[in-house]
């Protein structure tokens, strides 16, 4: 989760104390009939006394790892200039290297950047390629405007020539802002 805080907020405090002022312990949905089950929490505004914070958490049934099914990822990731910032590209690509430690071998991982125009960085790769996932990471870099329509066809374009009936197939777009054709 990503919050942006207003000015007024360097008066209170590190980000970190607001992002764990919410309770993450909420409950597993208890069947894969409900695979996901929302919690709302609505707090009181520490800046701003006439508004409220809510706080949407979801979370999806627990899939033992041994039954979770292969995963089919591709990442839509914005490279624009707005990136160029410590806490937005690196921290994307910090937490794909994370993510990759997580995967099985046989999982792929595509990727698709876009700023000023949309390219494929990756072709979809075995996370047992881990070396080549990690160079195509590496060279990713921040610049440009946000042309992210074109980047959008492209990635679902790359997922669809991958598409695994018995994988999980997923799109997932890495941005910090909003698209322009």
């Amino acid at each position: 989760m990503c919050w942006r805080f207003p000015s007024s907020f360097k008066s209170l405090g590190q980000p970190d104390h607001i992002i764990n002022y919410f309770d993450y312990a909420y409950p597993l949905p208890r069947s894969e009939r409900d695979p996901f089950a929302a919690h709302v929490t609505v707090m009181p505004n520490p800046w701003n006394d006439a508004t409220q914070l809510m706080h949407i958490g979801i979370q999806g049934y627990d899939i033992a790892r041994a039954e979770r099914p292969r995963a089919n990822l591709v990442f839509l990731i914005d490279v624009s200039g707005s990136m160029n910032s410590p806490d937005k590209l690196p921290l994307a690509i910090q937490g794909l290297r994370m993510l990759l430690g997580e995967l099985d071998p046989d999982d792929t991982i595509g990727i698709v950047v876009y700023a000023g125009a949309a390219g494929t960085v990756l072709e979809p790769t075995p996370v047992s390629e881990r070396a080549r996932i990690e160079a195509a990471l590496d060279r990713l870099s921040a610049g440009g405007s946000t042309a992210g329509g074109e980047g959008l066809r492209q990635a679902y374009a790359l997922a669809e020539q991958n598409f695994d009936e018995a994988a999980v197939n997923r799109v997932m777009l890495l941005t910090d802002g909003d698209f322009i054709r």
